[in-house]
């Protein structure tokens, strides 16, 4: 199933081209923070391909480490058991144990990785996931939000030294427990107005993450993560890393309007 909806994206990306370039607009609703949904860029051409990766790795492990970790309030248990499903996902070893030096160390993640080795800019793109899966870690631990980040460039797959700051107490969320990931096509709330070439919402288990073009593979790009989400966070992020960069048309890509 994967391969055929794979090839029908392909098939509206420009083969000179090695990113698949969506004319999009992107939003993040990050509902873990309890922020409101915010419009990410002014101009959608000036985003960072790697802040979508490291956002979606951020939400989807979070999740996932929230149903492992539910009702245990040991903390040198808790540290075992994110290092223990961190590898378990295949995403390889983390040492968490030097987290109070605001350090810590770990390989790029494996699943992207093995992605990113014939991707341009494969090894930025390999560590933004894992600075991704590392926030979520580190949230899970201590209850702060976090932000971490490489200290060095290194080789895919290499040992690699992260950086991390604290930036305050995250609010608590309240999910059902088994709910799962969820992936929906939305049409457009009446508060969002769209510029010409946009089309539509994709939902990830409540949180909004694209507008996607009007057109044929609209639907098979829902049906294609939808696919990923339902297998698990590592391979929903490794899915979103796949579309690399999203890029808007000329005119500004999205506005939020005012609520009344």
């Amino acid at each position: 199933m994967v391969g055929p909806l794979h090839q029908n994206l392909a098939l509206h990306c420009d083969r000179d081209d090695a990113r698949y370039e969506l004319a999009a607009a992107l939003e993040l609703h990050d509902d873990a923070y309890h922020v409101r949904v915010q419009e990410i860029v002014g101009s959608i051409a000036a985003l960072d391909g790697t802040g979508l990766l490291r956002d979606v790795a951020r939400a989807s492990f979070g999740e996932a480490l929230g149903y492992v970790l539910h009702g245990v309030e040991d903390g040198p248990t808790r540290i075992g058991l994110v290092e223990g499903y961190y590898a378990y996902l295949g995403l390889g070893m983390v040492w968490l144990d030097t987290l109070e030096s605001g350090l810590i160390d770990a390989p790029s993640a494996l699943v992207a990785s093995t992605w990113a080795r014939t991707r341009p800019n494969a090894s930025r793109l390999a560590c933004a996931v894992t600075e991704g899966f590392l926030e979520a870690a580190v949230r899970t631990i201590t209850g702060w939000c976090a932000e971490v980040r490489e200290l060095r460039d290194a080789e895919l797959g290499a040992r690699c030294r992260y950086a991390v700051t604290l930036h305050g107490p995250a609010a608590p969320t309240e999910r059902a427990a088994g709910s799962g990931a969820h992936l929906r096509l939305l049409p457009t709330p009446a508060r969002v107005q769209l510029q010409s070439g946009v089309d539509g919402l994709i939902e990830i288990d409540g949180r909004w993450f694209a507008h996607v073009p009007a057109g044929l593979y609209a639907k098979a790009l829902a049906e294609w993560l939808a696919l990923a989400a339902s297998s698990g966070a590592p391979l929903l992020a490794l899915a979103l890393a796949q579309l690399d960069y999203v890029s808007a048309p000329a005119a500004a890509p999205l506005r939020l309007a005012p609520q009344t």
